[in-house]
């Protein structure tokens, strides 16, 4: 467990090499619980290691049993198990591939799930369309992948995001509606009564 927290480990924040820390979260969650689990495990840590520490690459293979070699040529000329797939675009939090899959098939990227992942399929034929976004049995981005050649996006949208936002519109729209009501009553007409007489003025706003 101490390796976990090791400079070894996250390294890659100041000599830019692949490194892994990253993908433990802070705070305790299923993902960082099975993601300690398998790094730590006997069987298939230093593999499991090995695909973390590796380019965006989408793998048709249990990434249990890959081998590490497997991994490097995933990496290096993107046939990965029953899939074919070189990275178009990379940055934080959107990922492009283009995809090769001969026939439907379940592929794993080694990328931590978390609610939020968000996947879509093009192809020239069929256009686009969105597709299931699954937490794998080791806490990875687990995808459904029909067969075809297609572009697949991976984006991660914060949850409750566009909830926030229509929140926050919502008050500032009642915001204003109650500064322009408080104004229009502070002009409004007052017609008060002195013995029966009706005098009409209209109260100016204080300064």
């Amino acid at each position: 467990m101490k390796a976990l927290y090791s400079a070894r480990w996250n390294r890659g924040a100041f000599s830019g090499e692949y490194t892994v820390g990253g993908y433990r979260a802070s705070n305790i969650s299923l993902t960082q619980q099975e993601l300690t689990a398998n790094l730590l495990s006997e069987d298939h840590g230093q593999r499991f290691m090995a695909l973390l520490s590796a380019p965006g690459i989408v793998l048709g293979n249990d990434p249990k049993l890959v081998s590490e070699a497997e991994i490097a040529a995933c990496a290096s000329t993107g046939v990965c198990g029953s899939v074919n797939s070189m990275p178009a675009s990379y940055s934080a939090g959107e990922y492009e591939y283009e995809v090769v899959v001969e026939k439907e098939t379940l592929v794993v990227l080694n990328e931590a799930y978390y609610p939020g992942w968000q996947a879509t399929i093009c192809s020239t034929d069929q256009g686009c369309q969105r597709i299931a976004v699954v937490r794998s049995d080791t806490s990875l981005v687990q995808l459904q992948l029909p067969q075809g050649n297609f572009e697949l996006k991976l984006e991660y949208v914060t949850p409750g995001r566009s909830l926030s936002w229509w929140l926050f519109g919502g008050g500032v729209s009642l915001m204003i509606v109650s500064s322009i009501l408080v104004i229009y009553r502070r002009r409004t007409t007052v017609t008060p009564l002195h013995g029966g007489h009706q005098e009409e003025w209209s109260v100016a706003p204080e300064k």
